[in-house]
């Protein structure tokens, strides 16, 4: 469909957008998951080069997704303390069992299925044991990992970086299951120092 515009100025045609609905179910016990957010990630050559669209599942895990610009999509459910079946295999330039290629103008119906998300808590604590309150904890990952997480966080869906509380604690329960992660801590006045190398199971608390 093409805007009006005044004689002589070139053609601007607007872009025709797709849509998806679908429902978020917990593989475990095969029932909707309300409240989770859902993501549609625009990919390029396996490379993300914008923000996803979001939405999060109604009653039953339903949602509707309108206005995402047509093209390869990767589309995941992430946050909560769940993440899509599937998150770990997928390879920026390679295989990815989450993709959806989707035209100009259509409306795709698909199921997204989702397992408990690694969890990480702990506490930071002194050379004497105290704990240390409003350190900051980074999250660090492959580089596609990374980015699902970076990108999602600002709707709540991943965590690249928590603070934790006044007597050193923190919890973390979006880890994808089977990823690798490092953490990083950086306390007020002193250096950052890491951790070995951690791989949660689905559900499971490191």
């Amino acid at each position: 469909e093409a805007l009006e515009l005044a004689p002589g100025e070139p053609e601007i045609r607007r872009l025709r957008t797709a849509q998806l609905t679908g429902r978020v179910l917990a593989t475990e016990v095969c029932e909707g998951v309300e409240g989770a957010w859902v993501f549609a990630m625009p990919m390029v050559r396996g490379f993300s080069l914008a923000f996803p669209a979001a939405v999060r599942t109604g009653a039953s895990g339903r949602f509707e997704m309108p206005g995402i610009a047509p093209g390869a999509v990767t589309v995941f459910a992430m946050g909560g303390g769940w993440a899509s079946v599937g998150l770990a295999d997928v390879e920026p330039e390679g295989y990815n069992p989450l993709a959806q290629t989707l035209a100009p103008g259509e409306s795709k119906e698909i199921e997204l299925e989702v397992e408990p998300a690694g969890r990480l808590e702990g506490r930071v604590v002194t050379s004497e044991g105290r704990g240390v309150g409003g350190t900051v904890l980074s999250l660090g990952s492959s580089f596609f990992a990374f980015r699902l997480t970076a990108q999602t966080a600002l709707f709540g869906g991943g965590v690249g970086t928590t603070v934790t509380g006044s007597d050193g604690t923190f919890v973390v329960d979006t880890l994808i299951p089977g990823v690798a992660y490092k953490v990083e801590a950086q306390a007020v006045g002193s250096p950052p120092f890491g951790s070995d190398e951690l791989r949660a199971a689905s559900g499971e608390a490191e």
